[in-house]
């Protein structure tokens, strides 16, 4: 217990800052390309289905915090194994990320399927 807590833990921490932020600061005009082609497997996926999803107030469009969350997805996956789905979302809620029930729940699913695999069988 102390290892998943420890970790979502860390995630928050890591999370903490990351995004939303921006006070006293000019947004730059960005260009969005449109794509045909589907995201490969692992991290592209997991963050192409968090982002989709959202993860509370988090800018999943800024690079340092796509990095954390897929940091933050990797901490998730042990928690998983360790204590189950139900606790590792339950980890997720409590982030500084402030992720909706549905957010927190698509976060983990994303993350074992796509970052470790071998804990689908632990999933709802």
């Amino acid at each position: 217990m102390r290892r998943l807590f420890g970790g979502i833990a860390l995630g928050a921490v890591l999370l903490t800052g990351c995004g939303s932020d921006n006070a006293g600061q000019q947004a730059s005009p960005t260009t969005v390309a449109t794509t045909t082609t589907l995201p490969a497997a692992g991290a592209p996926l997991f963050l192409a289905e968090v982002t989709q999803s959202g993860l509370g107030d988090k800018d999943l469009a800024d690079p340092t915090t796509r990095n954390v969350v897929v940091e933050l997805g990797n901490i998730t996956c042990e928690g998983v194994g360790d204590f189950g789905y139900g606790r590792a979302v339950q980890g997720i809620l409590e982030s500084d990320a402030k992720p909706t029930p549905e957010e927190a729940s698509t976060f983990v699913k994303s993350a074992v399927n796509n970052l470790c695999p071998q804990y689908k069988d632990l999933l709802p």
